[in-house]
């Protein structure tokens, strides 16, 4: 999210605002925030007297000098401007599971190893240079990016349906990161363990993000409040849009390299025939919605807002570790393999997303760090399993840790 990071003496103008140093909350936080975080967070606060910000135990400073990981709270019916709205709204990571033949072996628990797992691995250097060609190619097609003009100004839609299919074809956005990840998955009756495939897709949609970042940006000056700027139908657009994107990604590379996925056809394309894969885990880790209890507004950043993700978490380490999946309570009486909704504190129902680049310009003291690809990165220890047990995470649901087998990153 992008916020300004001002001295906090500007937080206590004439106009009577009051100070935000009193609605950080940071019971959540593995280690004091910095100065430059302090006054991110001050400085989005002084929008509204109803904000309060929870920084989360991955918070940081980027690269870029933005304030990332926390949980954001207003009224619904605050003027649009006490929100922060980043440039990476909506950022989403969904996996793909590659289907088997289904053939059990003679234990009974199916073969020790994904069979198309094993084509990867022992062809991995064409996978990986076909995937890379892949990504390479999608800035490279005819149609243009997906943007505010693909929405649909036919509303004749039934109420029970909300149809409304797109404007015109638009190419897939490039993703953050792609690529196949396995990891050994142990059964609902825990007396085996499964060895399966995954597509992942993580990413937001780039230019369809800017436009909406732009229109907050036009909207501070007006009387929107909150929670009409979350119903506006750019907003439900673009959140449902970023899911079809990394569909038809995970469905063309599946195509591309002769794996079975999960499919549907996608009834709001401009096509009228192309289909997208179905996702068995996902989780938005940019997010907003409006709680219809309370009367608040959530904003999420390097977060899954709880109440919105089932099946599990999926939590992005650096690109060479893959993805931790924390898993939920067992219901053996659903199809939610890694667990229902994690149990959760009704005030903070989040769980962090995400890992973080340690920069040097901010760098986090005290963190527990190693050096991979090229960068230094925030390795989770003791006390941020802690703080995930104190949102809501039980270990004993246990963890998949999805190892890379070939991927692509692009930022």
């Amino acid at each position: 999210m992008e916020w300004a990071c001002y001295p906090s003496s500007t937080l206590d103008g004439a106009d009577g605002r009051e100070s935000g140093r009193t609605r950080i909350d940071e019971r959540y936080v593995c280690w004091p925030l910095t100065v430059e975080e302090r006054d991110a967070c001050e400085s989005v606060l002084s929008e509204s007297r109803h904000s309060v910000v929870f920084p989360l135990p991955n918070h940081h400073i980027d690269s870029d000098g933005n304030q990332r990981g926390f949980l954001f709270e207003c009224s619904a019916k605050d003027s649009v401007s006490a929100m922060p709205i980043g440039g990476d709204m909506f950022s989403l990571r969904c996996l793909y599971e590659c289907q088997t033949d289904g053939k059990k072996s003679a234990s009974g628990c199916g073969d020790a190893l994904h069979a198309d797992a094993l084509r990867v691995f022992n062809d991995r250097l064409w996978f990986q240079k076909t995937l890379q060609a892949f990504v390479a190619g999608l800035g490279e097609r005819e149609e243009r990016p997906a943007s505010f003009d693909c929405i649909s100004d036919d509303h004749g839609g039934s109420r029970y349906t909300h149809q409304a299919v797109d404007q015109r074809l638009w190419r897939p956005s490039v993703p953050a990161r792609v690529g196949l990840y396995h990891a050994f998955v142990r059964t609902h009756t825990k007396d085996a363990m499964e060895h399966k495939l995954f597509i992942g897709v993580s990413g937001h949609l780039h230019m369809a993000c800017e436009e909406l970042q732009n229109l907050w940006h036009d909207l501070r000056q007006h009387s929107m409040t909150c929670e009409e700027f979350l119903e506006s139908e750019e907003c439900q657009w673009l959140r449902q849009a970023t899911m079809r994107n990394h569909g038809r990604i995970a469905h063309e590379v599946a195509a591309l390299l002769g794996l079975r996925v999960d499919t549907r056809v996608d009834m709001d394309s401009a096509s009228g025939g192309e289909r997208v894969a179905m996702p068995v885990v996902s989780g938005y880790e940019n997010d907003m919605c409006v709680d219809k209890d309370s009367g608040r507004v959530r904003v999420s950043d390097c977060a899954c807002l709880l109440p919105r993700t089932t099946n599990g978490v999926l939590f992005e380490m650096f690109p060479s570790e893959g993805f931790w999946l924390f898993q939920g309570p067992k219901d053996y009486a659903c199809d939610l393999v890694y667990g229902t909704v994690v149990e959760r504190d009704r005030r903070v129902p989040v769980l962090p997303a995400r890992t973080m680049e340690m920069c040097r310009a901010h760098a986090t003291g005290g963190a527990h760090t190693v050096r991979a690809d090229g960068s230094r990165w925030f390795f989770p220890d003791k006390r941020f399993t802690h703080e995930l047990e104190r949102l809501g995470f039980n270990r004993d649901d246990g963890t998949v840790h999805l190892m890379p087998a070939v991927q692509v990153a692009s930022g």
